[in-house]
This record gives C-alpha cells, sequence and structure tokens, in this order.
C-alpha cells in the first residue's frame, strides 16, 4: 500500500509521518515562502533534493486542498499546477484508449 493510499484510510498518518524526517523543518519558513514568487527558489529546491520525503510532501502539496504557495517536494506553486495537468492530461488519454 502507498503512502497515499495509507492516507486516504488514515489521514492522520499521513500529516504525521512525513512531516516529521522533512528537512525543511530545520529551515526558515522564507525559505519555502519567498517574498518574490519565482525569484529565490533555488535555495528551497536544493534542499528538497536532498530531503528523503520530497515525493510524499509533493504529493500532499498536489492533493485537495491545494498548496498554491511555497516550494513543497522540490517545485514551485506553478510548477505544481503544470504537473497537476499534465496528469490530468494523461489519465484522460488512458481513460480513452
Amino acid at each position: 500500500m502507498t503512502s497515499t493510499e495509507i492516507s486516504r484510510v488514515v489521514p492522520h498518518v499521513r500529516q504525521v509521518d512525513w512531516r516529521t524526517s522533512a528537512l525543511c523543518r530545520t529551515y526558515r519558513p522564507e525559505v519555502f515562502y519567498p517574498k518574490q514568487p519565482g525569484i529565490l527558489t533555488d535555495k528551497a529546491k536544493a534542499i528538497c533534493s536532498r530531503c528523503p520525503v520530497a515525493a510524499p510532501c509533493l504529493e500532499h502539496a498536489m492533493s485537495p486542498p491545494f498548496e498554491h504557495e511555497g516550494v513543497w517536494g522540490g517545485l514551485t506553486g506553478e510548477e505544481r499546477v503544470a504537473l497537476r495537468r499534465r496528469r490530468q492530461r494523461i489519465a484522460r488519454r488512458a481513460a480513452s484508449a
């Protein structure tokens, strides 16, 4: 069972489990929520690239209610929107095949 499947059965596991191991916990929030979105995200992305829980973090941000601000799982809000749209196109193609 994947972490996403587990979180649907036991929602609190998703919040407690991966966040306790997140590298971002040791940095100021401003690193992940820069005042000028699109600028200064390189440091946050570098931290995320080394984080052992980047994948569940990204899935959390991609799941409703969507996180629109900040860097989550190594992606900015704009990048997550683009990824969500790609996933939706792929799902539609698979459904129509």
